[in-house]
């Protein structure tokens, strides 16, 4: 009988000890995961890079231009003048954070999304110190971008 209460003990020390150790980590985690108030936003840009309708597009379009970020571009290139995303983005065009482009002379050396990334990057002003990649399927959250760039202020 002793043995067990010695045991029932010694696994709620060590219980309480975890606690302990797992509210703390939280804690420390939750206070290192808020952005300062005055975080590093420069200029950015954000690229999507669009082949066909995804069916999250619309949603996409919408959180990204939602984010919580000063000053910021949207740069989507589509792989062609009939993709079915364009009539998606016709609703966005009008904001204007929003470029959108057709993806002209593709090299054979890399895939489409490769040659899609390089041709916005190029059409990028020298003024961008941020560049971000974004997918159709992504729905990013209002402070993404903000998150993204935070850690390049060092």
């Amino acid at each position: 009988m002793t043995i067990a209460i010695a045991f029932c003990w010694g696994v709620f020390v060590i219980v309480a000890i975890q606690a302990a150790f797992s509210l703390i980590f939280v804690v420390w985690m939750s206070r290192r995961a808020r952005l300062p108030e005055q975080s590093f936003t420069p200029k950015a840009a954000v690229i999507l890079c669009l082949r066909g309708a995804d069916p999250f597009l619309k949603e996409c379009l919408r959180s990204l231009l939602d984010q919580d970020y000063p000053e910021f571009q949207l740069q989507v290139v589509v792989d062609s003048l009939g993709d079915p995303s364009r009539a998606v983005l016709r609703e966005f065009e009008s904001d204007e954070r929003v470029r959108v482009s057709v993806l002209q002379d593709p090299p054979r050396t890399c895939s489409l999304k490769c040659a899609a990334i390089v041709q916005a990057i190029r059409e990028l002003d020298p003024s961008f110190e941020v560049v971000a990649f974004c997918d159709a399927d992504t729905v990013p959250h209002p402070t993404w971008l903000a998150e993204l760039a935070a850690p390049l202020h060092d």
